[in-house]
């Protein structure tokens, strides 16, 4: 089965890597042609992400379908997406990757952590007290805040909750990490942590932040 073979409105997975940590998102077929298939593009509440701007080249593509004569789970990795604008509609066009089927197993990818310093609250566990801190800096699998020395984490996991604001659009962030450093940071601790669950909020907030700091660095 070809990626082309796949029929207008069959349903897909369409599988964003960045870095080790992957993101689902479901989508379908509206067309085929030249080799390629057409599908919905991945929105956040009427913003259509534009994965082929240049601050989402460090990413891979996946897609995922059922094959139904078979009922088998059928994967083509690291696919090739181009955003197009088809009667006023954007669609991403995906195609399978011929010069590389596969991504390498070797190949280490940067994450980008980019300076937030946005009040938020750290929760120690589910139905525990929770207190104040200083969101340093986030990437797409880590975030650091600053806090009051001397707190002790009783759990593995703690929640990390704070706002943003990016092109219109408000969150609310909750996420979910494990500590992985502390170091002195002036009177108080920078704590280092790594996401070990995120959901399509995050990814959204992650790639608007991302297309605002590289717009930041340009203008200098």
């Amino acid at each position: 089965m070809e990626l082309t073979d796949l029929k207008q409105g069959d349903r897909i997975v369409l599988e964003i890597k960045w870095g080790e940590r992957p993101y689902q998102i479901k989508t379908a077929v509206v067309g085929t042609g030249e080799g390629a298939i057409l599908i919905k593009p991945f929105t956040y509440k009427g913003t259509v992400l534009d994965l082929t701007s240049i601050q989402f080249h460090d990413m891979l593509y996946n897609i995922y379908c059922v094959d139904k004569r078979t009922g088998n789970r059928l994967v083509w990795h690291n696919v090739q997406i181009e955003t197009q604008v088809y009667k006023k509609e954007t669609y991403y066009v995906v195609r399978p990757s011929v010069a590389r089927l596969f991504p390498s197993l070797s190949e280490r990818r940067q994450h980008k952590r980019m300076l937030l310093n946005r009040s938020g609250s750290v929760l120690l566990a589910k139905d525990g007290p929770g207190f104040p801190v200083k969101v340093h800096d986030v990437s797409d699998n880590g975030v650091s805040f600053v806090m009051q020395a001397g707190i002790d984490f009783p759990g593995k996991v703690i929640r990390i909750g704070f706002d943003d604001e990016i092109r219109g659009h408000s969150f609310h962030l909750q996420i979910d990490c494990r500590v992985v450093r502390r170091q002195e940071h002036e009177q108080a601790e920078l704590i280092g942590c790594r996401i070990v669950q995120t959901n399509r909020d995050f990814l959204a907030y992650i790639c608007l932040k991302r297309m605002e700091f590289e717009a930041q660095l340009k203008r200098g």
